[in-house]
């Protein structure tokens, strides 16, 4: 994640679709004013468009007045934490908080019913959910909606009511780590799943993954070393397996060097670490 995403709080739709993808999100249209997916394959479809075409991007996603969806589990997972019909979603994150099971956060966003999205690094886990505590951990296989998309909804009055979803924190994607849901589950009582995974392919095309990363290195100026070994990671977890491959990641390393700072040499004994495990 980056600060950044804050500023997609103020664009339109078609501009915060863009901005996205140039931050090496996977993304995909949701239905106007909801929250379905408006794609033959729902999240599956996501894609991160090169450069040239997010012109193109922005205004067909302005014309169709899309909302954003952004699929979890390959980039970042994300805790929902839910309030709507008195829900103790809040008082469950407050229990998570205390335990310190919160702190690899990245990023917050604020849902249309006064909920909030907790966005994490990726781990490679399956989704869960826990009802009673008013908590869905969002990860391989799903997705959320994202700002500034809007939902629309009747109120008991038969007024329309329309909110949106807003990010109100954000920080280097590099600075977080994964959440333990496992560990969640435990402190708020329910029973602990039985499996690790790891991450599963998304489907998207490895060099477009790999694009996708190296723009998302670029804005990690502070975390260049962990990033870049992260991010080759999710690389190769998404089906890269040669240092051809990956290349791009250590040239957009290099951009963030200075002259004599870090040598090309230094970065290809991380990607290779990461190729290694």
């Amino acid at each position: 994640m980056t600060p950044d995403l804050l500023a997609t709080n103020d664009m339109t739709v078609g501009e915060a679709a863009a901005q996205y993808m140039r931050l090496g999100f996977p993304v995909f249209a949701v239905k106007p004013g909801g929250k379905q997916p408006d794609t033959p394959h729902g999240f599956k479809d996501a894609i991160v468009a090169p450069e040239q075409k997010l012109p193109g991007v922005a205004l067909l996603w302005d014309r169709a007045s899309w909302n954003i969806g952004l699929p979890t589990g390959s980039v970042f997972d994300v805790l929902d934490v839910d309030v709507k019909d008195g829900k103790p979603g809040r008082f469950s994150l407050r229990k998570l908080e205390k335990e310190g099971l919160l702190n690899g956060a990245v990023a917050h966003a604020e849902t249309p019913s006064g909920g909030l999205h907790l966005f994490f690094p990726a781990s490679g886990a399956r989704g869960g959910s826990i009802p009673s505590a008013g908590l869905d951990f969002k990860a391989l296989g799903g997705y959320v909606v994202a700002a500034p998309s809007d939902v629309l909804d009747i109120t008991d009055s038969g007024a329309l009511d329309v909110s949106r979803y807003r990010w109100t924190w954000a920080r280097g994607l590099g600075e977080g780590h994964p959440i333990d849901w496992d560990a969640c589950r435990q402190t708020l009582g329910a029973p602990t799943s039985d499996r690790t995974y790891r991450a599963a392919p998304s489907g998207l095309p490895v060099e477009d993954t790999v694009a996708g990363l190296s723009r998302w290195l670029v804005s990690q100026p502070n975390n260049r070393n962990s990033a870049l070994f992260w991010a080759a990671k999710r690389a190769v977890e998404e089906g890269a397996c040669t240092e051809d491959q990956l290349k791009p990641l250590v040239a957009a390393s290099l951009t963030l060097s200075t002259p004599g700072e870090t040598r090309e040499e230094e970065l290809w004994k991380t990607v290779r670490s990461a190729l290694r495990h």
